[in-house]
C-alpha cells in the first residue's frame, strides 16, 4: 500500500478550493480610495518587486502599463 493510498490520509489537491475571488476586489480593500477609483474604472494593478516594491498599472483600453501617478493624472483627465 502506498502512503497516498492509506485510509484516512488525505492530500491537499483533494481538498475544495476555495470560491473564485476577485484578485483586484480582494486587494481593493487594502487599498487607499485612489488607488480604489483605479480599479473600479478598470485599471489593473501590478505588484513588482524590487528594493521600491512599487505597484505599476495597466490602462483598461490601451493595455500599456504606468505609474500609479500617470494613471491617476490619465484617470482625472482622459484625453
Amino acid at each position: 500500500m502506498k502512503f497516498q493510498d492509506a485510509p484516512g490520509h488525505h492530500h491537499a489537491k483533494h481538498a475544495k478550493a476555495p470560491p473564485d475571488t476577485n484578485i483586484n476586489t480582494a486587494r481593493a480593500t487594502k487599498r487607499d480610495p485612489d488607488e480604489r477609483r483605479l480599479i473600479a474604472a478598470g485599471w489593473v494593478p501590478k505588484d513588482r518587486c524590487g528594493p521600491l516594491s512599487l505597484t505599476i498599472w495597466q490602462h483598461p483600453d490601451t493595455g500599456f502599463y504606468s505609474s500609479r501617478e500617470v494613471a491617476l493624472r490619465r484617470l482625472d483627465n482622459p484625453t
